[in-house]
Order: C-alpha cells, then sequence, then structure tokens
C-alpha cells in the first residue's frame, strides 16, 4: 500500500504545471478575443470614409496595425504554450506508464512515448492513449506518432516487494501471501488508472475546446485580414480621391492667388496716378496762390500810385478853384467846364469805389476758392486799361487847365 501511495507523488507537480499551463493558454485565447473585437470595432468606426481625413487615416492605420501586431504576438504565445501544454502531457503520460511498468520501459515491447512541441493531441476513438499530431507550421512535417493505450495487465505485474522484509524473508513472505498482496495492489492500481484516465480524459476534452477555439479564432483572424485589406483598399482609394481634390483645390488657390496679386498692382498702379494727380494738382494751386498774390501787389500799387494822381488832382482843382473865383467872371465856361470834370470826377470816384468794392469782394471769393488764371489775368487787364483809361482823361484835363491857362 505504501508503494501505491508512492507511486502518486510525481503526478501530482505534474497536474498543477497542466492546469496553470491550461488557464495560462485560456487567459491568452479571452485576450486574443478582446484583441480581434477591438480590430474589428476600430474598422467599424469609419462608417463613412468619405469623411476620413488623412490624419484620422493615419491614426486609425496605426491603430489597426497596432491591434495586428498584439494580435500576432498572443497567436505565437498561444502557439507556444499550446505545444509547452502538449509537452508536458505527453511527459505526464509517459511518466505514469514507466511508475506503472518500470520493466516494461527497459524491454523490447515496452511503450516509445514521443513527445511534440507542437502538436495537437487527440484522444484515440478506442479510449487508450493519445495520438500526437505535428501542427502544421512551415518547420514541421505531417507525420504522427502513436503513443499506445495504458496496458492493465502490465500493471498487475508490478514489483510487490515488500519494504519491511529483506532477502530470503521477503521471498518467503511473498510466497506465503501472494493472494493478499496482489489484490491490494489491484485495487490500487485501479484507483490511480481510474484517476489518471479521468485527468487525461478532460485534459483532452480541453484540449480539444482549445484546438476548437483556436481554429476559430484563425477563421476570423483570416476574415478580419480580408477586411482590413478591404478596408485599406477603401481608404487608399479614399486617399488618392482625396489627393486629387486637394491638388484641385491648390489649383483654384493659385488662381486666386494670381488674381488678388493682380488686382492688387491695378489698385496701387491706380493710387500711384492718383497721388500723382493730387501733386500735381497741388502744384498748381500753389502756382494760382503766386499768381493771385502777384494780382494784389499790383493792385495795391495801382490804387497807391492812383491816390498819389489823385491828391495831385486835388490840389491842382484846388489851384484852380482859387484860380476861378478869382477870374470868375473870365472863366464861367471854365467854371463849367470845372464842375463837368467834378462829375467825371465823381463818376470816376464811384467807379473807384465800386472797382475797390469789386476788388474786396474778389478777396473774399479768393480766400475760399480759387479762380482759374485766365479769369485772374483778364481781370487784371480791365483793371489796367481803366487805370490807363483814367490817366489818359486826367492827363487830357491837365493838357486842357493848362492851354486855357496860357490863353
Amino acid at each position: 500500500m505504501e508503494k501505491g501511495g508512492g507511486s502518486k507523488s510525481p503526478v501530482v507537480p505534474e497536474d498543477s504545471q497542466l492546469n496553470e499551463l491550461s488557464e495560462r493558454v485560456a487567459e491568452n485565447v479571452v485576450v486574443f478575443q478582446q484583441f480581434v473585437d477591438k480590430a474589428i470595432g476600430a474598422v467599424d468606426q469609419d462608417e463613412n470614409l468619405n469623411e476620413m481625413t488623412a490624419e484620422s487615416y493615419d491614426q486609425k492605420k496605426y491603430c489597426i496595425k497596432r491591434h495586428l501586431q498584439d494580435l500576432s504576438n498572443i497567436h505565437d504565445s498561444l502557439v507556444d504554450q499550446y505545444c509547452v501544454l502538449m509537452e508536458k502531457i505527453s511527459m505526464n503520460r509517459q511518466s505514469l506508464i514507466q511508475i506503472q511498468d518500470p520493466q516494461s520501459s527497459v524491454s523490447s515491447s515496452s511503450p516509445q512515448a514521443s513527445t511534440s512541441t507542437g502538436g495537437d493531441a487527440l484522444l484515440q476513438p478506442d479510449g487508450g492513449g493519445f495520438n500526437l499530431a505535428k501542427g502544421k507550421g512551415p518547420s514541421h512535417s505531417g507525420l504522427k506518432s502513436s503513443v499506445p493505450p495504458l496496458d492493465v495487465a502490465a500493471l498487475k505485474v508490478k514489483e510487490t516487494k515488500n519494504p519491511g522484509f529483506r532477502g530470503s524473508e521477503s521471498s518467503k513472505s511473498y510466497v506465503n501471501n501472494p493472494a493478499v498482496n496482489d489484490d491490494a495492489l489491484k485495487v490500487e492500481e485501479t484507483e490511480d488508472h481510474n484517476v489518471l484516465v479521468e485527468k487525461i480524459s478532460n485534459l483532452e476534452d480541453e484540449v480539444e475546446s482549445l484546438k476548437q477555439k483556436l481554429q476559430s479564432l484563425k477563421v476570423e483572424n483570416g476574415a478580419l485580414k480580408q477586411e482590413v485589406k478591404e478596408t485599406v483598399t477603401d481608404i487608399k482609394v479614399y486617399k488618392s480621391d482625396s489627393k486629387l481634390e486637394i491638388k484641385a483645390m491648390k489649383e483654384e488657390l493659385r488662381a486666386s492667388k494670381q488674381l488678388i496679386d493682380k488686382t492688387d498692382g491695378h489698385m496701387c498702379r491706380l493710387l500711384a496716378e492718383k497721388l500723382t494727380d493730387q501733386s500735381r494738382h497741388d502744384a498748381e494751386i500753389l502756382e494760382m496762390n503766386s499768381k493771385m498774390n502777384e494780382c494784389m501787389s499790383n493792385m495795391l500799387e495801382m490804387q497807391r500810385t492812383h491816390e498819389k494822381k489823385e491828391k495831385i488832382w486835388n490840389d491842382v482843382t484846388e489851384q484852380l478853384k482859387q484860380d476861378l473865383k478869382v477870374t470868375s467872371e473870365s472863366f464861367v465856361e471854365e467854371c463849367k467846364n470845372v464842375a463837368a470834370l467834378e462829375s467825371d470826377k465823381s463818376a470816376q470816384d464811384n467807379l473807384i469805389v465800386k472797382l475797390k468794392a469789386e476788388l474786396i469782394s474778389a478777396k473774399f471769393e479768393n480766400a475760399g476758392l480759387y479762380l482759374p488764371s485766365d479769369n485772374v489775368e483778364k481781370l487784371t487787364d480791365e483793371l489796367k486799361l481803366k487805370v490807363e483809361e483814367l490817366e489818359i482823361e486826367v492827363d487830357r484835363q491837365m493838357e486842357a487847365m493848362a492851354d486855357k491857362d496860357r490863353k
């Protein structure tokens, strides 16, 4: 019984390692599915690819590549963990066979357990043993190695040496109590065998489930890759259309810029012309102002000359009045002429006052408006003519007065 109990000790750590590996494989399968869902969700977010910009396209492309890389890494991890799990199962199976039948491992008919680092473990239809098939990866062949089923008869002929006896006493004890030892060993080996078969069956079911999940994930991964390829194609088409639209917009912007530059140049030319005209007008206004100042100075000079002549004329008139008073009787006609001359003088004075008034009004008008140079010259000529006529008339009267005095 102690020997039967001792045969279970190497199985316990193997079961815990297998359970741990199975849990890790299951967790990685869940994480793999989560990343698949994220990648599909990232593709489904862009329902309207026509509204995708170049920046969002680059972000989406980076996100999909990152998810696919994570999926590839998790897939590689799953394959490695699956291979380790198969190796542990094979080693556990071989260890069980060696423990149950240590002598048969040396004989020529002992079962040869093959280990696989990357294969599939399938439960045989007759319920005994595994068929380990190497994977279909690029570094594996399609060969299969078979592990034979457990030999119950071999378990019955297991060594029954009792550790409490030594030498011939143990042989004698075995001869005296063969039935008791065989029955105890059969019961213990049968229980161990049933427990191991149940555990192996559970592991085979779990491995089969993981195989199905892995297969479905491969199918989904292929569909996802195809969908990603189609999405990338659509995005490339949209990107090409966007590039064409951007190129057309650039051409329109270039044409608009040229039109704006042309309009700016035309406006600059017009502004320069306006500034030139304004400068020319300012120069003309300055010239007119200088002419007006010259005319005003001439008019002042003429006025002073007229005042001098008027003073002289008044003096002469006074002298004549005195002469007329002295010679009133002899100069009756001269008095009439003097009266006529006085009336003419009054008319001339009125004319001078009128001219002064016109000159003053012209000054006020010229204070806000600038007369054309032609009108100024015309007015100046008229004033000169009138002044010359007055001077001629005064000279004629003076000569007439002198002639009368001489007579």
